[in-house]
This record gives C-alpha cells, sequence and structure tokens, in this order.
C-alpha cells in the first residue's frame, strides 16, 4: 500500500479524479446531444468526432474500473481507490459483486478500444455497439466511493460533482 497524506490524497482526488469523471460525462453528454464541428472541406470530421468522444468517453470509464476495482498495483504509481480508506476489507467487500461485470466490461473496452486485435473483427455487427449507459455502474460505484471515503480524503465539490451527476 502506498501510502499518502489526506491532503495528498485530497489534492489527488481534486484534480486528477475529477477529471476522469468529468470526461465521462462531458463526454458522453456530448455523443448523446450530437455534437457536431463544422469545418470547411473535412470529410467525415462529424463521425470523426464522434467517434473520438465515443472512444474518450469509453477510456475513462476504463480507467475508472481500474482504480475502482484493483486491489493490488499492476504497476508501482497506480492510484487505486483502496488508497483511500482505512477500512480496506470493507471495500473489498462492496466491490465483490460488482467485480465480475466490471472486468468483464474492463476485457471488452481492452479488446475494442485499447488494443488492436482478432476479437474485434470477429465481433457480430449487433454485438459492435456501445449503448452509452456503460458509465452508470461505475457512477453507482462512485457514490458509494464518495460515501464512505473519509471526508477529509475527497473534496466537498467533487463529492457534489458525483451525486449531481449519478
Amino acid at each position: 500500500m502506498i501510502e499518502k497524506s489526506e491532503k495528498e490524497l485530497s489534492d489527488y482526488a481534486k484534480e486528477h479524479l475529477y477529471y476522469e469523471i468529468m470526461m465521462v460525462i462531458k463526454a458522453r453528454n456530448a455523443i448523446k446531444q450530437n455534437y457536431i464541428i463544422r469545418a470547411k472541406n473535412v470529410i467525415d470530421l462529424g463521425l470523426t468526432i464522434r467517434n473520438a468522444l465515443l472512444e474518450s468517453y469509453l477510456l475513462h470509464i476504463r480507467i475508472l474500473i481500474d482504480f475502482l476495482i484493483n486491489t493490488e498495483r499492476l504497476k508501482d504509481d497506480d492510484v487505486l481507490a483502496i488508497d483511500f480508506f482505512e477500512d480496506i476489507d470493507g471495500w473489498k467487500a462492496i466491490i465483490a459483486p460488482k467485480k465480475e461485470r466490471l472486468e468483464t466490461l474492463k476485457k471488452r473496452l481492452n479488446k475494442e478500444l485499447a488494443h488492436l486485435t482478432y476479437t474485434r473483427a470477429n465481433k457480430k455487427p449487433e454485438e459492435r455497439g456501445w449503448t452509452l449507459n456503460e458509465h452508470k455502474e461505475i457512477l453507482d460505484l462512485l457514490k458509494i466511493f464518495i460515501k464512505k471515503v473519509p471526508e477529509r480524503r475527497i473534496p466537498e465539490d467533487l463529492r457534489n460533482f458525483v451525486i449531481r451527476n449519478s
């Protein structure tokens, strides 16, 4: 376990955890609103921007999955939800029933977004789409996370942002 002070955890959450959550929400909202940038003489820019927004949405979901469900570091400097808890076993119990579903989603994100794979090519067309609801379980878990983490470790504005957007 990496030991960080409560101020360090709070500062990290205020900048970096907020950014990941905000990007999931904002990218999804932009896609849902059919956000289109108009540009002269650029073919398919609307589709390109939509795909970039979708990939951003999915990438930030993947990052948050790792943050929330990993209980062991893959890299020495990984930041994990357990870093914020005094009762790590309590958090492990909370994530246990959700872990398999989120790991399945992460595996799909790895195969279809983060890596160039044959699995991606072999999917049937009806299996290729994304619902734009992939974030819901993540936000539900983040809401539990911010309620369970000691208040001084998560800034109030981040707590309010998660509650408002979940």
